[in-house]
C-alpha cells in the first residue's frame, strides 16, 4: 500500500458535496498471486511433450489513484477496483524427431483474462462531481464508457495453435510453419447495468455551485471476434562459399465488432 498525502475519503459520500474525512487517508491497494505448474513427458527417444499452465489473479484495487485520468485529482471513491480473475495462460508443445533430417514442432496456447471494474465498497450509487473551482473529483467514476472510465465486465479469450517443420542436411536447410490465432473480447449479455455510470449522469460544479450536467447513454458494451493467421517458408542452400537464402511469408488478419 501507498498512502496518498493530502487526499481523503469523503465524509459526505452519497451527497453531491465533498468533505474530507481526515481519519481515512487515501491509499493504494494492489495484490497479485501466481499458481504455476509444468509437466514434461518424454514419450520416446524421438518425442517429447511439455504442458504448462499459470493462473495469475490480481487486483489494482484503487486504479489510477496516484495518476488520475486528465490530471485532475480525485477522492478514493472515484477509483474503481480493476480485478483480473480468472487470468490463466496454458501452453502445450510436442517436439518429434521424425528422422535424422526432419523435425516437427507443434504448439498450442490458450489465454483467458476476465476483467471486471467494480465500485469501491463505500462508493454506492453516488454521482460523480468535477469541481473546477477546487480542481477535484469525487462521488464515483464517470470518465468514459470503457474499462478505464465506467463499471463493466470484459472477458478476453485467445487460442493460438502453430507448427514448424524443419528439414536439415549438411548444405540445405528448409523450414515451413504456421501460427494461427483466434480471439474474442467482450460480452454484451453481462453488461446490462443501467448504473454502468452511476445514475447515468455526472455534474460539473464551480466551488460547490452546479454549472453543468452530462447524460450518458448506458448501458454500453461491445464484442469483438477476430483471427490472425501467419504462414511462412524459408530455404537456405550452401554451395562452397556461397549461401543462398530465400523466404516467403503470408499474413491474414480480420476482426469484427
Amino acid at each position: 500500500q501507498q498512502v496518498q498525502q493530502g487526499n481523503y475519503f469523503n465524509a459526505k459520500q452519497g451527497t453531491l458535496f465533498y468533505q474530507p474525512d481526515q481519519s481515512r487517508a487515501a491509499n493504494t491497494d494492489q495484490w497479485s498471486k501466481d499458481y504455476t505448474a509444468r509437466l514434461t513427458f518424454q514419450v520416446s527417444q524421438r518425442d517429447k511433450i511439455v504442458v504448462a499452465a499459470s493462473a495469475q489473479p490480481n487486483c489494482n484495487c484503487f486504479f489510477n489513484l496516484l495518476n488520475p485520468t486528465g490530471g485532475i485529482p480525485w477522492a478514493p471513491e472515484v477509483s474503481a477496483q480493476h480485478r483480473y480473475n480468472p487470468q490463466v495462460n496454458t501452453n502445450a508443445s510436442w517436439r518429434s524427431t521424425l528422422s535424422d533430417k526432419l523435425l516437427l514442432e507443434t504448439t498450442l496456447a490458450y489465454l483467458t483474462v476476465n476483467q471486471q471494474t467494480k465500485r469501491q465498497p463505500t462508493t454506492g450509487l453516488a454521482i460523480m462531481v468535477t469541481d473546477t473551482g477546487t480542481n477535484y473529483r469525487y462521488g464515483s467514476r464517470a470518465l468514459n464508457l470503457g474499462t478505464t472510465g465506467s463499471y463493466m465486465y470484459v472477458p478476453r479469450t485467445q487460442v493460438q495453435p502453430g507448427f514448424n517443420l524443419s528439414y536439415v542436411t549438411g548444405s540445405h536447410v528448409f523450414k515451413t510453419g504456421a501460427l494461427l490465432r483466434w480471439f474474442h473480447t467482450g460480452d454484451a449479455s453481462r453488461n446490462t447495468d443501467p448504473n454502468q455510470i452511476n445514475q447515468g449522469r455526472d455534474y460539473t460544479f464551480r466551488n460547490g455551485v452546479p454549472t453543468n450536467v452530462r447524460i450518458w447513454a448506458v448501458p454500453y458494451a461491445w464484442e469483438e471476434n477476430g483471427r490472425d493467421h501467419s504462414f511462412y517458408a524459408q530455404d537456405q542452400w550452401t554451395l562452397s562459399r556461397l549461401t543462398l537464402n530465400m523466404g516467403v511469408r503470408y499474413k491474414d488478419r480480420k476482426s469484427t465488432r
